[in-house]
């Protein structure tokens, strides 16, 4: 990411790395004019808003205190008032590509709680990962279908943005080029119905169908075998539920891991079992002694 941001000209204020596996620094990055800070074999749950911050002055002359902040605080305009007096300027952008699905459901969970913890308020996150479709390449873990991994992020406090297919197989779209919808990416009120049946088959006389793949992969995410999320935090009260139902109302399982139910936050699923049958009027009461989720029917 690095080496592609600096080789098109895009040089940020601070970046950033980290990887649960063994990198460096680019030798080509090396002296340029783009700071970079690396976190080789770390998990990057582990980190906290000072480790991928960038310094940018210190507050122990001010009184914070009268400003209703202590350490660890961040304000109104982004700034982190880390240890030692120090404040950073918080990342505004975070990219995580083709991770999510080698990591365990409950350590997935985990980081996209985390980037909301060491962010500016006004992050864009960029999230690309498969979607499960029932089979999975042998080194992921965890793949998730397109709608878990959608009630997932709502439910954590992310609106969605934007969510595109970055790689759909034709058979899975084709039917569905006689009526394709826009919205408007503001309001999500429709815009159009558009049969672009005729400009598939215009283009298939020419591109591979490998071409066709990823030209129209965008148009339906949730036909997609990958998909790319824009992504930034809630600020309002709004219910976070816009596209997506609650996690737990979604169909099972959620992954393909065996312990899928741990993208809830819960190991233990309640049931029937679970409630106090024998109290009148105590439905809800649960007597099994453990946390769980309710799924829906």
């Amino acid at each position: 990411m690095a080496k592609t941001l600096y080789s098109n000209r895009l040089l940020p204020a601070h970046y950033c790395g980290v990887d649960a596996n063994k990198f460096d620094i680019p030798d080509m990055l090396k002296g340029k004019k783009i700071p970079i800070s690396i976190w080789s074999e770390t998990d990057f749950c582990a980190l906290d808003p000072s480790d991928v911050g960038l310094e940018s002055g210190s507050w122990a002359d001010v009184d914070i205190s009268s400003l209703g902040l202590k350490q660890g605080d961040v304000d109104m305009q982004g700034a982190y008032y880390g240890p030692d007096s120090k404040m950073f300027e918080l990342p505004n952008i975070v990219a995580c590509f083709e991770v999510l699905e080698h990591v365990a459901p409950e350590h997935c969970r985990r980081m996209l709680q985390h980037f909301l913890e060491v962010t500016s308020n006004d992050c864009h996150y960029f999230i690309s990962t498969p979607c499960w479709n029932g089979s999975a390449a042998e080194n992921h873990v965890n793949e998730m279908t397109f709608g878990a991994l959608g009630s997932l992020i709502e439910d954590l406090g992310y609106k969605v943005e934007g969510v595109y297919g970055t790689f759909a197989s034709i058979a899975d779209y084709q039917d569905e080029l006689g009526d394709v919808v826009i919205y408007d990416k503001s309001t999500g009120a429709v815009l159009s119905h558009n049969d672009i049946s005729h400009v598939f088959a215009a283009l298939r006389n020419y591109y591979d169908t490998n071409v066709l793949a990823t030209i129209f992969a965008p148009l339906f995410p949730a036909k997609s075998r990958n998909c790319l999320w824009h992504l930034t935090r809630r600020k309002d009260d709004l219910p976070n539920h816009e596209m997506f139902t609650k996690l737990a109302l979604q169909p099972t399982p959620w992954s393909q891991h065996p312990r899928w139910i741990e993208l809830s936050g819960f190991s233990h699923v309640h049931t029937s079992a679970c409630r106090n049958v024998d109290v009148d009027d105590a439905g809800d009461e649960l007597v099994c002694g453990r946390e769980g989720i309710w799924l829906g029917k």
